[in-house]
């Protein structure tokens, strides 16, 4: 396990399992589940993008 990049809203960890094709997906599944349990055990929380919009009212033209 490594930590790839320190972005300006995320941590970019880089972790290397082995496990044979047929498992792959279910192994990615069980590690992700893991990772997260790990993280909220520790109180670490995943950062998400957010975008806030502002809608401009409609001016009367004169």
């Amino acid at each position: 396990m490594s930590i790839e990049e320190l972005a300006a809203s995320s941590v970019v960890i880089r972790v290397v399992a082995d496990v044979t094709e047929e498992d792959y997906f279910i192994g990615r599944r069980i590690l992700n589940r893991e990772m997260k349990l790990l993280l909220d055990s520790k109180g670490i929380e995943i950062p998400f993008s957010q975008v806030v919009v502002h809608q401009a009212e409609a001016q009367e033209h004169k």
